[in-house]
């Protein structure tokens, strides 16, 4: 990861002065970057499509623990979505994540729910979905897709029958931690 106060101090020509938390600065800079938020669009995608545009199918795979978008980041994404939990809950079984509150129990708030799988059109036939994959032997989850095979099967069977209208999430055995 890449160190951003150095960086953002020397953008802002701040010399002597070090950046802190209450700065102004920053809310000016979250005021200016928030309209650029992927959460900011995510009800687009399947809640409220631009006209014309019909709800799209997500499957969104997230690996626990992914250190670089921890559980409050991609759990805010996956309720803009409107996304259901399909499969097991693991936020808690990673020393990393245990702390956050787990997607399962913050689902109601948008009126989604934990899914078994395989899941298909979980949401008035649109596929809509999060699966969460312990990490891999390596790196740590944020690389799980690349690094273990369930979440391979899943996103290839994924496409497969996205192509025949109609995608399905299968359940595939766990790689194990």
């Amino acid at each position: 990861p890449l160190e951003t106060r150095p960086l953002a101090e020397t953008i802002l020509r701040y010399g002597g002065r070090r950046l802190h938390t209450h700065d102004p600065v920053l809310s000016l800079l979250q005021w200016a970057g928030e309209s650029a938020d992927p959460p900011v669009y995510a009800p687009l995608v399947i809640d409220h499509p631009v006209e014309g545009a019909a709800p799209r199918h997500v499957l969104m795979l997230q690996g626990i623990a992914d250190t670089y978008i921890l559980p409050p980041i991609a759990n805010a994404l996956s309720l803009a979505f409107g996304l259901d939990l399909a499969g097991p809950s693991l936020e808690a079984t990673h020393p990393a994540t245990a702390d956050f509150t787990p997607l399962a129990d913050l689902l109601d708030l948008r009126g989604r729910a934990a899914l078994d799988l395989p899941a298909r059109g979980n949401r008035d036939g649109v596929t809509a979905v999060v699966v969460q994959h312990p990490q891999g032997p390596v790196e740590d989850g944020h690389e799980v897709v690349f690094q273990t095979e369930p979440p391979k099967i899943q996103y290839r069977r994924f496409l497969e029958t996205l192509r025949a209208g109609s995608p399905e999430v299968p359940e595939v055995g766990r790689a194990e931690p």
